[in-house]
C-alpha cells in the first residue's frame, strides 16, 4: 500500500509505503516500479480516486510505525 502526497516530473513520488513486511517507511518510490508490479492473476496496482485523507501524511506515517502497517 502507498499513500503518496506528491510526485515529481521525473516519476519519483513521496509518501508512506508498506510492502507488507510490517516495516512501513516514509520516503521516495519510483512510479515505474509501482506500475511494473503485478498482483494475483497479473492485476496491476490501482489508484483509488474516491479516497480522501482524513489527516496529514505525518499522522498516517506515525500510525504506520506504531501498528506496523498503514491504516487508511
Amino acid at each position: 500500500m502507498w499513500l503518496l502526497s506528491e510526485m515529481r516530473e521525473d516519476g519519483m513520488a513521496f509518501g508512506v509505503f508498506d510492502h507488507g513486511y510490517g516495516t512501513p517507511k516514509v520516503g521516495n518510490v519510483s512510479m515505474d516500479e509501482i506500475c511494473a508490479l503485478r498482483g494475483p492473476r497479473g492485476l496491476r496496482v490501482q489508484c483509488d480516486p474516491m479516497w480522501k485523507p482524513a489527516k496529514p501524511l505525518s499522522h498516517y506515517a506515525n500510525e504506520a510505525g506504531l501498528y506496523g502497517r498503514i491504516k487508511a
